[in-house]
This record gives structure tokens, C-alpha cells and sequence, in this order.
């Protein structure tokens, strides 16, 4: 199999995949900025280790299912930091998953990152969001439960209602944003 370097893929035509447009969205707003701008760079190198599952869908489309951080350095950044560009992908071509396997996987990146940051976060706006994103056949068959509760959702961060409710009024960095 031909090596494929992340500066390959800046070079093609990107999209999300259509379950994941919401969840990338709810990343970019509400977890992104909020992040101090080391950790993405560091994110972003980590996600370029690690496996990304890929659906080829033509010869110019790329379709990430659960990398954000990937996706969002293709999408946002013009200048070439050659560390980063030169970073071989492990790339997992599939076609045959469900969209609620690919909604999954961007579900548990979402959760992932939400209780990785959840002190800098709004968790109230990303519980909002994320509730917003899992139809009634996801949460049952995540949860065994018609909805994500507020409960759900803070035993999912591993957060308690007081750090929950105290978040409300945080603000995102701004050395997280690129000038």
C-alpha cells in the first residue's frame, strides 16, 4: 500500500461524512476554541499516528470519520508547518459501516475531548449541542435511554452538576485562535 502523508491529503478535495457534519460543527465551536493552541498542535499530531478511518468515495474525496483535529488542520491551515505535513497517515479505508457506526465514532471523539477540556469548557452549550446531534434510535442504543439526560451527559465527561452549572459563563482562549 502507498504511503499517504498528511500533506498528500491537504492536496485533495475534503469532506465530512454526512453523520458527521453536526458533530465536527459542535467540535469547531464549542470544544476548539477553548483549547490552548500547544494542545492542538499536539492533538493533531497524535491523530496523525493513530488510525484513521477513511471511506474512498472517488478518487478525489476523502471522507475522516472521527479525526477532527485532522480535519480541522486540512481545512484552516495554508502554511506549511513541514513536521506536521510530512506526518505519515495510517489510513483504514471502509466501506462497509453503518452511519450509526460512523456517527459513533465521532460521538466517542466528541466525549473524548469534551472530558479531556471539560474545566475550560461551557458544558452546558456542548450538552445542548451533543443532544442535538443523537437522534432517539442513538441514545437507545447508546444508552439504553430515550434521550441524553444532563445526568448522561455528566457521568459520560466525568463531570458533577456543580462544576456542570458552574460552567456557563466560560469563554474561549484566545491564543487557541490563529492570527
Amino acid at each position: 500500500m502507498k504511503k499517504t502523508y498528511l500533506n498528500d491529503i491537504k492536496q485533495k478535495e475534503l469532506s465530512i461524512h454526512q453523520a458527521n457534519i453536526g458533530y465536527y460543527k459542535l467540535f469547531n465551536r464549542f470544544i476548539l476554541p477553548y483549547i490552548p493552541k500547544s494542545d492542538i498542535e499536539f492533538w493533531t499530531r497524535i491523530q496523525c499516528t493513530q488510525m484513521c478511518q477513511v471511506e474512498k468515495q472517488s478518487s478525489k474525496v476523502y471522507l475522516f470519520y472521527d479525526k477532527f483535529f485532522i480535519l480541522n488542520h486540512c481545512f484552516t491551515t495554508d502554511t506549511k508547518d513541514s513536521s506536521i505535513y510530512e506526518a505519515e497517515l495510517n489510513l483504514s479505508f471502509s466501506k462497509g459501516l453503518t452511519e450509526s457506526q460512523i456517527k459513533s465514532y465521532a460521538f466517542n471523539e466528541t466525549i473524548f475531548f469534551i472530558a479531556r477540556y471539560k474545566s475550560l469548557l461551557n458544558l452546558t452549550e456542548c450538552y445542548q449541542q451533543l443532544k442535538k446531534q443523537m437522534s432517539r434510535d442513538d441514545c437507545i442504543r447508546s444508552f439504553n435511554h430515550s434521550k441524553l439526560t444532563t445526568i448522561i451527559f455528566i457521568n459520560l465527561v466525568g463531570s458533577s452538576e456543580t462544576s456542570y452549572h458552574g460552567s456557563r459563563g466560560k469563554t474561549p482562549l484566545e491564543e487557541s485562535y490563529d492570527e
